[in-house]
């Protein structure tokens, strides 16, 4: 055995967890976007106070005249307690906590949990804390290294949800696999990817053995 190779059981041992990880992100992710549906449709106390759920006449978009602050706080302000804004934001939050949670619709759950979360750190601008780090940013692209790296494969009915007739119909969108977990190719802007699955894929080249 060469000195520094990790023996194979443990690379499997290394794989199997960090998909696993992966896989409990995503859910974590995707119940913080349920529990949000939910706190701002009965108003259960949280975040949103009791009786001003949205089936009590609240609206789900006035919380950021509360939150939103720094550079885009009046243009986020504007857009609270818009209906049509309510809508979008209840529908997001259902169908991306849904997603996420059971692992199907991989292409359009991750980079919609990253745009939103996006928008959630656009809210934050500045942080109060740190020149530009905020915990949206940091869930953004957790988001994607979830997608790009296989926490889908795990903990997920993604596999029967890809055998349905109208996810057929639209492979690329609904079904989708990353070709750089697909092959272990890396992505042009995942910088950090070859050296995060170094355990993960290994790989020979020129005869040198980069596992």
């Amino acid at each position: 055995m060469k000195i520094g190779k990790t023996p194979p059981a443990v690379q499997e041992s290394d794989r199997k967890y960090g998909y696993l990880s992966l896989a409990v992100i995503r859910v974590l992710i995707g119940f913080e976007f349920l529990w949000g549906f939910f706190d701002k449709l009965f108003g259960l106390g949280l975040e949103t106070p009791a009786g001003s759920g949205m089936i009590d006449g609240g609206s789900p978009s006035s919380f950021v005249v509360f939150v939103a602050k720094g550079y885009l706080k009046d243009f986020w302000s504007s857009l609270a307690g818009n209906e049509l804004v309510d809508i979008i934001l209840m529908l997001g939050l259902l169908a991306l906590g849904v997603s996420m949670i059971l692992g199907i619709a991989s292409r359009l759950s991750a980079f919609g949990g990253f745009a939103i979360m996006l928008v959630f750190y656009s809210m934050m601008l500045p942080p109060s804390d740190n020149p530009f780090v905020e915990a949206h940013l940091i869930q953004a692209f957790a988001v994607l290294a979830v997608y790009f790296m296989g926490g889908y494969d795990r903990w997920s009915l993604g596999p029967k949800w890809k055998e349905l007739s109208f996810v057929k119909r639209f492979p690329s969108i609904l079904a989708s696999t990353p070709s750089a977990h697909r092959d272990g190719r890396t992505m042009p802007f995942l910088w950090a990817y070859p050296i995060i699955t170094a355990p993960v894929y290994p790989r020979k080249r020129q005869g040198v053995d980069l596992s």
